[in-house]
């Protein structure tokens, strides 16, 4: 089926789907990545990462959601009240002057490749504090701290059900 176009909703719907149509859905300006690309990079699309100030910025804030329950309240999370993993993660980009429109986590993937405000890290590129991991039912900062050999994790990713979901998907605001 070389030369075959498919109309632009089934490539969208296919996108959502997160499903490759390869070229049947490639248009001339693409959005980077894998996926379908019919859509065109919106104009108020930012080009460049973040700053590393700007990474710590978001690592620092997120430091301060320490010991907030979870509560499934998505955008309702509430620091010191309660939240969950969409919902903390887009108050903290917010109060970091990163701010995105809220998104669950299983909406999230889709919608930072098509808003222009992230970018999707390539394969074996390096995550960097701040970076957005993405599984399709949960979603997490990084932080190196984290991974710090002097301090022990207060649990370990084996006790976390979603890394039992495979590797995350990665990505990194741009201003």
């Amino acid at each position: 089926m070389s030369g075959v176009q498919l109309p632009g909703p089934i490539c969208a719907f296919l996108d959502a789907l997160e499903i490759d149509a390869g070229t049947m859905c490639r248009s001339a300006s693409p959005i980077p990545g894998p996926h379908c690309a019919t859509t065109k990079v919106p104009s108020h699309a930012k080009t460049k990462d973040i700053s590393l100030d700007d990474a710590k910025l978001i690592v620092a804030e997120a430091a301060t959601w320490k010991g907030t329950p979870y509560s499934l309240v998505g955008e309702g999370s509430v620091k010191g009240t309660g939240g969950d993993c969409s919902g903390t993660t887009q108050k903290i980009y917010k109060a970091a002057k990163c701010p995105y429109r809220y998104q669950t986590s299983h909406e999230f993937s889709a919608y930072a490749r098509k808003s222009g405000l992230f970018r999707e890290l390539r394969a074996g590129e390096a995550k960097q504090d701040g970076d957005i991991l993405s599984w399709s039912s949960h979603m997490a900062i990084y932080s190196s701290f984290a991974n710090a050999d002097d301090e022990p994790p207060p649990y370990s990713p084996a006790q976390m059900y979603w890394w039992k979901l495979g590797t995350p998907r990665v990505f990194r605001y741009l201003k």
